[in-house]
């Protein structure tokens, strides 16, 4: 069963050009060669990957909220003389700007932020040896917000 909030992130990512493979989950394989394939586009590992890290609920009275603390993280093969390390940081900012699009990943979240964080933040970024290949490595964060309000005596 797919998450609702996982494959709404995932639909934002991909509406942003030239973003690569978007992975819901963390996807893996014995061989580097398969491993290589799955994050690979236009032959170049440009991938991503979305994993739910941390899950918090909370009560205030009979109201209920939801916080949810995902990671996303992007694979880019490393190119020196092209720059990709500018490239991926401006890639990025575009998932950055289309996250601040979508404050409630049209309809699916109350809303992307938690008092401490809006929206998309990059944690970490950094070359990486990833399936066999030097990249560009970068790890993403996004806190997800649903609040259940009580209405008379039961949640909306």
């Amino acid at each position: 069963m797919a998450d609702p909030i996982r494959q709404a992130i995932k639909l934002v990512m991909e509406s942003v050009a030239d973003v690569g493979i978007v992975h819901g989950y963390e996807r893996y394989s014995k061989r580097m060669s398969a491993l290589r394939d799955l994050y690979k586009s236009n032959n170049q590992i440009k991938g991503w990957f979305i994993r739910r890290s941390r899950k918090v609920i909370r009560r205030d009275g009979p109201d209920k909220t939801t916080a949810i603390h995902w990671q996303i993280h992007g694979f880019w093969s490393l190119e020196d003389d092209s720059g990709t390390e500018e490239q991926m940081a401006d890639l990025v900012d575009l998932l950055i700007n289309a996250f601040d699009e979508k404050p409630d990943l049209d309809g699916v979240v109350t809303e992307i932020n938690d008092g401490e964080q809006y929206g998309l933040s990059q944690d970490d970024s950094g070359p990486v040896m990833f399936a066999g290949v030097l990249c560009n490595s970068v790890r993403l964060s996004l806190v997800t917000i649903e609040r259940e309000f009580c209405q008379f005596g039961g949640y909306a």
